[in-house]
């Protein structure tokens, strides 16, 4: 999965996805949508997306990256 924020883009493989939740409070103050998404990978990042559609992106996130599916943090999100 590629991740932009702003001019930087980072490449985030699948299966290094640890979980998927939805984001609020000052982590996400830099994110002007009220729908965010914060990723968490197996190195600790941490990436705070607003993907356009949202229940799109979590079907193709969970078709990609089943590890998550059992995590209670993601269907939280949906």
């Amino acid at each position: 999965m590629v991740v932009c924020e702003g001019w930087h883009r980072s490449l985030v493989p699948y299966d290094a996805i640890v979980c998927a939740k939805a984001a609020d409070g000052s982590l996400s103050a830099g994110v002007y949508s009220t729908q965010r998404i914060e990723i968490e990978t197996t190195d600790a990042s941490r990436y705070l997306i607003a993907p356009r559609q949202q229940a799109r992106f979590l079907a193709e996130l969970a078709r990609h990256a089943p590890q998550i599916l059992g995590k209670p943090m993601f269907g939280s999100v949906v």
